[in-house]
Parts: C-alpha cells; sequence; structure tokens
C-alpha cells in the first residue's frame, strides 16, 4: 500500500533528520500549473491554447490571477494532489521513503521512481542530492562539495547574508559526514563550536539564520542590528544564543554525542 501523504501540500518527515550518502531525488510536475490544468481540462479549450502560447513566466501570471477565483484555485489545489496520488501509487511510494513534499515537488530517498509520466503530467527528476540535515525545522539538501545547498524553510536572502559563513559550515559539516572519517568529523565540529563560543570567528558566523540580523548587546540590553556588512574590527557585543542554540547544539548532539 502507498503512503497517503499525498493529500499534503506541504510536508516533512519528522521522523529523518539527516541522510548521508543515499541519494535522495527532487521529482518536480513540470509546468505544474499548466499541466494540471490541461489534463483535468479546468478551462475551457480556448483559454488552454491562449496559456499553451504564453512564455512559461506570462503563463503562470496568468494562472496566478485566475486563482484568485476561490472556485478555481480550490479545484487546482484537488488536482495537485490527485498528481501526486498517481505518482505515489504508481511508484509505491512509503511514508518511511518520503524527506518532504513541497507542492508540486516531492523529496524521495531509497527509491527511483520509474512512473514519471501520466498524460499531460511530467514528475522530472529536478535534483539529486547525497546528503540532508533537517535543524530547527530548515532543511538542507546537499549535492556535492562545490555547490551550495539548497536551503528548504528560509528566504532567498539565506544565501545574500549566510553563504560563507553559517551555511558553508553546516554544508562542510554534511559534507564530512559522508566523506570523512568520524573522528575527523567530531574534531571539526567541537572546534568550530569552541571558536564560535569565544567569539573568534568572523562576525558573519553570528548573524542569525532566520533572517538578516545581528542581535547586538547594548547597555546590557538585546537589540537588533539589520546591516548587510558588519567590520569584524567593530566594538561591537553580539547575542550569538541563536545560532547557538538552533544550529550547533543539535549538530552536537548528532556527530558528537
Amino acid at each position: 500500500m502507498y503512503s497517503d501523504l499525498y493529500v499534503r501540500t506541504n510536508f516533512t518527515n519528522t521522523d529523518i533528520d539527516y541522510i548521508f550518502n543515499s541519494e535522495i531525488r527532487e521529482y518536480d510536475l513540470r509546468r505544474a500549473g499548466l499541466s494540471l490544468i490541461k489534463q483535468f481540462n479546468l478551462l475551457p479549450q480556448s483559454k488552454i491554447d491562449s496559456l499553451s502560447m504564453m512564455d512559461k513566466v506570462a503563463c503562470n501570471k496568468e494562472i496566478g490571477m485566475l486563482q484568485k477565483d476561490k472556485q478555481f484555485a480550490d479545484k487546482l489545489l484537488e488536482c495537485f494532489a490527485e498528481a501526486r496520488r498517481l505518482f505515489f501509487e504508481t511508484n509505491e511510494i512509503q511514508t518511511s521513503e518520503i524527506v518532504s513534499i513541497k507542492k508540486d515537488a516531492i523529496f524521495v530517498h531509497r527509491k527511483k521512481c520509474d512512473n514519471t509520466v501520466f498524460g499531460e503530467l511530467n514528475f522530472r527528476v529536478k535534483n539529486q542530492y547525497l546528503g540532508y540535515l533537517r535543524l530547527n525545522r530548515i532543511e538542507f539538501y546537499y549535492k556535492d562539495p562545490n555547490t551550495v545547498l539548497d536551503v528548504k524553510g528560509l528566504g532567498p536572502s539565506v544565501y545574500l547574508y549566510h553563504t560563507d559563513y553559517m551555511l558553508d559550515f553546516i554544508k562542510d559539516v554534511i559534507s564530512m559526514a559522508i566523506y570523512s572519517p568520524r573522528n575527523v568529523l567530531v574534531k571539526f565540529v567541537t572546534d568550530f563550536i569552541k571558536d564560535y563560543r569565544k567569539r573568534n570567528l568572523m562576525y558573519g558566523y553570528y548573524r542569525q539564520m532566520d533572517g538578516s540580523n545581528f542581535h547586538v548587546v547594548i547597555d546590557d540590553e538585546v537589540g537588533r542590528m539589520n546591516v548587510l556588512d558588519v567590520d569584524d574590527n567593530e566594538d561591537l557585543t553580539l547575542d550569538i544564543t541563536y545560532n547557538y542554540c538552533n544550529y550547533l547544539i543539535p549538530i552536537a548532539a548528532i556527530f558528537v554525542g
């Protein structure tokens, strides 16, 4: 029996905290809105033909406008669920094999799905990953040492503010969990946490991984400092507890014990 999670528009498997050296495939429904409209005849044929003539950006914008009609929007959501059901059923996907669901994207591990085309619906393999780590309800997907992590649960600013800092640290942790001896990984994590606690790292590591802010202690009060760049020589006392409690302690629990 296949999993009934196809009914979920968004889902993260909380039984899976990490995956290392096991392939994860992201199956993405190509041109989701348009393909669903075609497959389930959600609009008159003349309108479908008009949408099909548009480029992807214009088509998606038009479909977004159409969803202001609640009846149409609800029907489209039902069709998303039906598309996922077809994919789950024909590939006999089990709950334990699902890492997450993001509406028209399904992240699956330990399984290669052979049935991916259903009429107008095409679940293509958009990404393949070798590692995964879930921290603070945020999902980090790892491809290789030379590629930035794919992050689910934080906005695009995460790449602007945290690349070269906490994102690279988390990427290095996953990479070492796959390729390095355990003792090397344990030392790396332990040394990093010691340096973090002593505030020996560049300021960028202390920017909170919930947005773009630093928390700065001023006259014994903690306030936000929303800046893109902070001079590492600037005399600031940073509140470093957020990343420490929500990312570093969980990482230590997994790898150091």
